[in-house]
């Protein structure tokens, strides 16, 4: 890119990297992103977006690893209003499918730095216990066992992370105040 056209870039994006400064992006994808490689890309983005002062926060979805992961131990989960029943043994399954999917987010990430101009941007991504579960419980006669809905955030827990310029990862499971995890869709993780 020619040094004229690279400046009127620059300046054409700069109203919007002052009026994005020190807003938080919540970003939500699938699965699919890691299946297919694209999470490179997207790290390199998100690397981007953090060097310019915008709070990242990550959802990451695992449908394709959690339905490949039950596929390789020969269970079957029935879907009902596009909610993903989960019972105890799919559960377990479930846990080892989005913990290797959030490892493959968070090795995307690092990886980034060192093949990008971003090299030595420093992100730091933090995991952790933010999203609070509740049992969806049984709607019109079906129990959804282990899949369960957003009770509430730690908010502020995420606030001081992304104060300290960390970038939070969020996965589709939640914790229960007594320690139960739950199943829950990225999407509604993310809103």
């Amino acid at each position: 890119m020619p040094a004229d056209s690279f400046v009127r870039s620059f300046r054409e994006s700069s109203p919007y990297i002052h009026r994005f400064r020190g807003q938080t992006f919540v970003i939500n994808f699938g699965g699919d992103a890691l299946a297919d490689g694209s999470i490179r890309s997207l790290a390199h983005d998100i690397a981007l977006l953090n060097s310019l002062g915008i709070n990242v926060v990550l959802v990451h979805g695992a449908g394709p690893q959690i339905d490949a992961a039950l596929l390789a131990h020969q269970l079957r989960t029935e879907r009902v209003n596009g909610k993903r029943i989960t019972d105890l043994a799919a559960m377990q399954v479930l846990r080892e499918a989005v913990g290797g999917a959030r490892l493959v987010v968070e090795s995307a990430l690092s990886e980034g730095q060192m093949g990008s101009p971003m090299a030595h941007a420093g992100l730091q991504v933090v995991s952790g216990n933010f999203i609070i579960a509740q049992p969806l419980g049984v709607l019109e006669g079906v129990d959804y066992q282990y899949t369960g809905q957003v009770r509430r955030v730690a908010t502020e827990a995420i606030q001081r992370h992304l104060a300290a310029d960390e970038i939070i990862l969020l996965s589709p499971i939640g914790v229960s105040p007594t320690g139960t995890l739950f199943n829950i869709r990225a999407e509604e993780v993310a809103v």
